[in-house]
């Protein structure tokens, strides 16, 4: 699910902490990425926001990819705990801009 940020400044590092998700660096790329994890144990599943050019994408990876170099993984990109999320995030965006999230 696609989140369009406000045109407004905002901190999106800020906001996503606020929201409980934590900055991950991948090991291989190093790309950028925020997470929070569902269980109280591992890795996954899990909620993975990446964010672009005022756009977050919201989705949730049940596992990690297959093998090694892989960067396809078993993931959910809609569904009602993607909408949920979906809404939290852009209720804490509100608050945090005064602005409503489209």
């Amino acid at each position: 699910m696609r989140i369009t940020l406000p045109a407004r400044p905002l901190n999106i590092q800020l906001v996503l902490r606020r929201a409980g998700y934590h900055e991950h660096r991948d090991p291989e790329t190093g790309a950028v990425s925020f997470i929070r994890g569902l269980s109280g144990r591992g890795f996954y599943p899990r909620l993975h926001i990446y964010y672009e050019e005022g756009v977050l994408n919201v989705h949730l990876d049940h596992k990690k990819p297959s093998y090694p170099g892989a960067h396809a993984h078993n993931a959910e990109y809609e569904g009602l705990l993607i909408d949920e999320e979906a809404t939290r995030i852009e209720k804490i965006i509100a608050a945090e801009t005064g602005k409503e999230v489209s």
